[in-house]
């Protein structure tokens, strides 16, 4: 299929003739099952490349960050050119189901056949309406922080590291065990160091994503679906327990190239002096490891 797709594509259908497929592209005869599936997913996805802007590509395939660093040239550059490499990709494609439509304007041979490319299609892709990220069309942020009645977060969020126990608790209840344990056991290091240093909080260092991976034992892939994870764990605790909306980068900060970080205005004590802070007065005191800072 995607061969012919591609001898079409480049006006050479005359050296190949259509007989050297076992089933017409466009009018032969599909089974129900997954190569039925395919080839329509083939020609859904052509249509929402054609029409989707770079920004609604770049949020639907966040992947083509992975390749960037193995690319020669700027990184902006390159990510324009597999943006048009796919949207030339969709156009081509839609051209030519478009260009079989119109030389079979009369479906009732098509149609008569139960399932088939051209019978599947009843307009032209080209006509579909362009794809929308729903990205581009929602609110501005300001908008949305106007209806947002959630308690935005307030710096700094309250932690302790309980070794004995392996558990983070947080001010307000919420508590990581297990993997998420790990991981903030693991940022600890530097977090720590880096308090001790006295360096300002835009110096706290970043842990590369695969000496992080190696430290906890796992590969990167498996380290960002732990952070993940730990992010929406936190950010639902946080809800239940404070009904505070918590931002995904208010524990564990990241940072494309940099890697991985306890975020530098997070508030380290003691466990057992956890249970006593119970106001920001209260965090001022010498039995806090950091003082508040602003952002």
């Amino acid at each position: 299929m995607l061969a012919r797709f591609g001898i079409l594509a480049a006006d050479l259908a005359e050296y190949e003739p259509v007989d050297n497929y076992a089933i017409d592209l466009f009018k032969g005869e599909r089974k129900p099952g997954s190569a039925l599936t395919m080839v329509e997913s083939y020609v859904v996805r052509a249509q929402k490349l054609a029409t989707m802007s770079e920004q609604a590509f770049l949020a639907s395939y966040g992947q083509v960050f992975r390749a960037l660093p193995y690319l020669p040239g700027s990184p902006e550059d390159n990510v324009r050119q597999i943006y048009e490499l796919h949207r030339r990709h969709g156009q081509q494609v839609i051209q030519i189901v478009d260009r079989e439509l119109k030389n079979n304007a009369s479906l009732v041979q098509t149609l008569s056949v139960p399932v088939t490319l051209l019978g599947m299609i009843v307009s032209p892709v080209a006509k579909q309406p362009d794809y929308i990220d729903p990205i581009e069309v929602e609110q501005p942020a300001s908008a949305q922080a106007a209806t947002d009645t959630h308690t935005i977060v307030a710096q700094p969020v309250v932690f302790a590291i309980d070794h004995g126990a392996r558990i983070v608790i947080f001010r307000g209840g919420p508590q990581l065990k297990g993997a998420g344990y790990g991981l903030v056991c693991a940022l600890a290091k530097e977090f720590e160091g880096d308090i001790e240093s006295g360096i300002t909080k835009d110096s706290f260092r970043y842990i590369k994503a695969d000496n992080l991976a190696k430290r906890l034992g796992i590969d990167e892939q498996s380290l960002r679906q732990r952070v993940s994870r730990t992010r929406k764990a936190l950010e639902q605790q946080f809800l239940n327990n404070c009904d505070i909306q918590l931002d995904f980068q208010d524990v564990v900060q990241n940072e494309e190239w940099k890697g991985y970080r306890l975020n530098p205005y997070l508030l380290l004590v003691k466990p057992t002096q956890l249970h006593r802070v119970g106001s920001m007065s209260q965090l001022n005191s010498s039995a806090v490891t950091t003082p508040p800072q602003p952002r």
